[in-house]
């Protein structure tokens, strides 16, 4: 997930924290976070459903749901 949001912050993943905001830390706007999570369900095979994204403000929340997801719960 840090790759994806790398490209789409500009951001290299070894600097993407867990408690980093997608956008004041970032400093993505809600285009490039949109970019970022269709990449992630690409990359993954899942669709994340819109009400689940408007409460996804940090990588730590997109990780955990992803983990998740792939895991079956």
């Amino acid at each position: 997930m840090r790759k994806i949001l790398s490209e789409s912050s500009g951001i290299p993943a070894k600097k993407i924290e867990p408690h980093h905001y997608f956008d004041k830390d970032l400093g993505m706007d809600s285009l490039d976070a949109v970019e970022a999570i269709m990449n992630a369900e690409e990359t993954f095979g899942i669709a994340i459903p819109d009400e689940v994204l408007e409460k996804m403000v940090q990588v730590e929340m997109m990780e955990k749901y992803l983990i998740q997801m792939l895991k079956g719960s």
